[in-house]
């Protein structure tokens, strides 16, 4: 479901109709999903603050 949504650019509304689920079904697993990956990768030494800029 992740790669299908993030990867794969389809929409969690479509998704939900294909396997008949609800929209907040969904992105309640999208979003445990997001927050295992991010800590997975951080235990893994990742970088995960890529995308902020740091205050001068």
């Amino acid at each position: 479901m992740l790669v299908a949504v993030v990867l794969n650019d389809v929409p969690i509304d479509v998704l939900a109709e294909r396997l008949d689920s609800t929209r907040g079904a969904l992105y309640k697993n999208l979003h445990d999903a997001r927050r295992k990956l991010r800590e997975a990768l951080g235990r893994r030494g990742f970088d995960l603050d890529l995308g902020r800029q740091e205050e001068r």
